[in-house]
């Protein structure tokens, strides 16, 4: 059974595993089936660092959550499954959460899923006033603002721009990370971006492993430099 890792869906796979009794896998970003029918849910952990292939050999059905776009679609195959529709009825009370409080984000904000350029920032940004660079690059190339979780919980970004297991999963033509050192959990929401430059002044950053273009410097002598020249063009 797959469920999507949604805002409703982390909250009915966990009630379902316990209801039936088996196991569950969350944010897996890779699932197989082996030779005895097995599902085979990859999923990082420790931060990153482990990516660990989990099994439930002794439990049914075999359950896992999936993160929105994280797995490419692949061509519908020559074969046809059987629809069965059940038929059930719930209390109106069981329908659906209940709407306790709405928070409207801002409406000019472009939505990450739908940029074509997404500018995000880690934790070596280092503070507020340093992380508004990452704003106003992302403003002079049209683009939208990305985060790693650090800079969420410190609250210079707001949780809906978060990339990674926990967060969005992004495909932009052009991703720039910039202080963001690369561990799995952020890097599965942004390895599929077709063009990505990283700016870190850590020569063996993990992110570096997934760019296509890299420079070791301090962001700050290289951002400033960028809004400069991208300004001056757009304006000339």
């Amino acid at each position: 059974m797959l469920i999507g890792a949604t805002a409703m869906g982390v909250e009915l796979a966990p009630r379902i595993a316990a209801k039936v009794r088996t196991g569950l896998s969350a944010h897996c970003i890779d699932l197989r089936l082996d030779r005895e029918g097995r599902l085979l849910q990859v999923v990082p952990g420790w931060g990153g660092g482990v990516v660990a292939t989990i099994t439930c050999p002794d439990h049914r059905p075999q359950m896992a959550t999936v993160m929105p776009g994280i797995m490419k679609i692949i061509a519908p195959l020559e074969r046809e499954g059987e629809i069965k529709e059940v038929a059930f009825e719930l209390p109106d009370g069981d329908l659906g959460p209940e709407v306790v409080e709405i928070k409207r984000g801002e409406p000019e904000k472009l939505p990450l899923e739908k940029a074509e350029v997404v500018i995000a920032g880690g934790w070596g940004i280092g503070n507020r006033e340093d992380w508004r660079m990452i704003e106003d690059l992302a403003t002079a190339l049209g683009g939208a603002v990305g985060a790693t979780r650090p800079p969420v919980d410190e609250g210079w970004a707001e949780e809906g721009q978060m990339i990674g297991q926990s967060g969005k999963t992004v495909r932009p033509n052009l991703y720039i990370a910039i202080g963001i050192s690369g561990l799995m959990h952020h890097v599965v929401g942004m390895d599929r971006s077709k063009h990505v430059i990283s700016i870190n002044k850590d020569p063996h950053a993990d992110i570096f492993e997934v760019s296509d273009v890299m420079a070791v410097e301090d962001f700050r002598k290289i951002v400033p430099l960028l809004i400069k020249e991208i300004r001056s063009r757009l304006e000339g």
